[in-house]
């Protein structure tokens, strides 16, 4: 990163202290200009102590350029992408879902690999017939063929038919959404190829963890917790 700001303000407001006085301020209508700061430092004992990363220039007409070319934001992925809670059902209305990520700070994800995490379906109808039930969604591969679920669930003589399927774990599912988005698809239909609603269908998982991602982190602002250029 450079710095073509004065050194003096810098140096000034970095690295000296205030001393302002006691002051008594006239009722009648007056302009005041009142120094805030004073003090003195030699910019080579600044450039030691700054960092081994910096290096001080001097350009024509006497100005000191600061050139820094160390980090300035150092953060784990889970401090900026914490695993993302689930537990709540998510209702498939129709048989094509449109859903937005829970992801928060004005993140837009191109592209990630997830890590620790399961699904699973949840399902209802009131046929009373054995159903074949597809489910998947595009935007989610594993060693590159997309997610699709097929259950058999036969008919067991009581109305209505419930259950839900295996937990699948997410582990290097690679997920590639479209405006943040990712589409839950389902199919439902009899032995005579009919298809049909289910009267009720529930994409659920435990968590959404990241191994990779891609994308846009947006516009936030990071507590460092240190001083910093």
């Amino acid at each position: 990163m450079n710095l073509n700001k004065s050194i003096l303000f810098l140096l000034l407001t970095l690295l000296v202290r205030c001393h302002v006085a006691d002051i008594k301020i006239d009722t009648q209508d007056s302009l005041w200009s009142l120094p805030l700061i004073q003090g003195q430092i030699k910019a080579g004992d600044f450039l030691g102590q700054a960092t081994s990363k910096a290096t001080l220039l001097v350009l024509p007409g006497g100005i000191l350029n600061l050139r820094y070319t160390g980090d300035v934001l150092q953060k784990t992925k889970k401090d900026i992408f914490s695993p993302i809670p689930g537990g709540i059902p998510i209702p498939m209305f129709d048989t094509v879902n449109l859903i937005t990520l829970p992801v928060v700070n004005n993140v837009i994800i191109k592209k990630a690999i997830l890590t620790n995490g399961n699904y699973y379906i949840q399902y209802g109808h009131g046929r009373s017939e054995s159903v074949q039930l597809r489910m998947w969604v595009p935007e989610m591969t594993l060693n590159n063929k997309f997610i699709n679920l097929n259950l058999n669930i036969p008919y067991n003589g009581t109305l209505p038919v419930t259950g839900a399927s295996d937990k699948f774990s997410f582990n290097d599912i690679v997920m590639i959404p479209v405006n943040n988005k990712i589409g839950l698809h389902y199919q439902a239909m009899n032995a005579n190829k009919d298809v049909f609603k289910m009267s009720s269908m529930f994409f659920i998982y435990d968590q959404i963890d990241f191994k990779y991602i891609e994308g846009f982190i947006g516009q936030n602002v990071y507590d460092l917790q240190q001083d910093s250029i």
